[in-house]
């Protein structure tokens, strides 16, 4: 075969140098774990402030009708909150640098100072599903506005700090501190999210019993609504102690309709919602949102905090009136509209077992929801083929 001399071969032409692929980066929201530590670093020096100058002030933060939180407890919280101010913007800092965020013992204590600050939070919104119902009723400044604003702030403050608190644990441990898996490439690009679907069978069937839980406390409300005697207490004698209040709830009392009974069966709705594929996108009769996705703080956040809550108090209900029934606590005086100890007493008891129920209720299936719609960072399916 004759050899071609190299210069007469045609050369083949070359093709254009293709443009990298550039990333579309995600909305704010698909980029919180960029700017979220800035907002809590921002509401921590505001918290503190505040929590100082009612301090200085002699101003109180009520706990409840007669209970008033102790001197140290703002005072602690308000130093909390600057700590946590600080460990905010070291995380961000190591995050807008590039830098490792688990090298050295700095981080581990920032990663502790995150988490137990944004606990204290969490637990200090107790009594945010009744100041919401004290709300509706119009009896919300009844004692000031000091109580309200407090579990305002508060509230904000926690639903900062536990995401900027999630993201930084994962930045420690080496994953992306938005969807938690360990990928190369950018933090802040789409996202892919799951399908909708619904919880498994064993948490389905958890969150119906722990719903059941309010069948006799919203039970003996209907009762009284329909006109029976339940508890030792006359219908007549429940209404005279229930129709105080303003607005939405004095009008529902006027129809027999109990207003705590019906924000319990709205956190039914929420709990149904969290658990089946419905809650993760809107109806079709949804005006302009139908089919788009809801986005995941929207149910998530009531149900987490609320679940804390309702749960803490349905156990101290639960446990005080156990303790009544076995004379480990002598009983107090009943309080109108109640006549004897045992109808208080049984009252209180499912009251423990409504709360209780509910709030067990909202965490598995807020827990429950958590897993099945977290996105992840695009880039990361398409490094690990899934």
């Amino acid at each position: 075969m004759p050899l071609v001399p190299a210069a007469s071969v045609p050369e083949r032409p070359r093709e254009p140098a293709r443009a990298p692929r550039r990333t579309r980066r995600s909305t704010w929201r698909g980029r919180w774990p960029r700017w979220v530590p800035y907002a809590a670093a921002v509401w921590g020096v505001v918290y503190a402030c505040v929590l100082f100058a009612w301090t200085a002030a002699g101003t109180r933060i009520p706990l409840g009708p007669n209970v008033t939180l102790p001197v140290w407890v703002p005072i602690t919280l308000a130093g909390l909150a600057l700590l946590s101010a600080g460990a905010c913007l070291f995380s961000a800092h190591r995050d807008r640098t590039g830098r490792a965020a688990g090298a050295g013992p700095v981080p581990a204590v920032v990663s502790a100072v995150l988490v137990v600050t944004a606990g204290a939070l969490v637990l200090a919104t107790f009594g945010a599903p009744m100041v919401v119902v004290s709300m509706v009723a119009g009896t919300l400044f009844e004692s000031g506005p000091v109580g309200p604003a407090h579990l305002l702030l508060t509230v904000v403050g926690a639903g900062l700090l536990l995401p900027a608190a999630l993201a930084h644990v994962r930045r420690s441990g080496g994953r992306c501190p938005r969807c938690g898996r360990a990928h190369r490439g950018r933090t802040d690009g789409p996202l892919a999210h799951p399908e909708p679907s619904r919880a498994s069978a064993r948490v389905r069937v958890a969150v119906l019993v722990a719903m059941s839980g309010i069948l006799p406390w919203a039970g003996a409300k209907v009762g009284w609504s329909l006109g029976w005697d339940v508890f030792g207490v006359s219908a007549r004698a429940w209404h005279e102690s229930s129709t105080e209040g303003e607005g939405l709830a004095q009008a529902l009392a006027a129809v027999g309709i109990d207003i705590t009974v019906l924000a319990a069966l709205l956190v039914c709705v929420l709990m149904l919602g969290l658990t089946h594929a419905w809650g993760q996108a809107f109806p079709r009769w949804t005006p302009f949102l139908a089919g788009k996705r809801v986005p995941r703080v929207l149910p998530l956040a009531p149900a987490l905090l609320t679940g804390v809550t309702l749960t803490l108090y349905g156990l101290v209900l639960a446990v005080l009136a156990a303790a009544y029934l076995l004379g480990i606590v002598d009983t107090p005086e009943p309080a109108a509209p109640f006549t004897d100890a045992l109808g208080s007493t049984l009252m209180i008891g499912s009251g423990g077992l409504a709360f209780g129920g509910l709030g067990v209720g909202l965490l598995v299936a807020g827990v429950s929801y958590t897993r099945r719609t977290r996105p992840v960072c695009a880039v990361a399916l398409r490094t690990t083929g899934a």
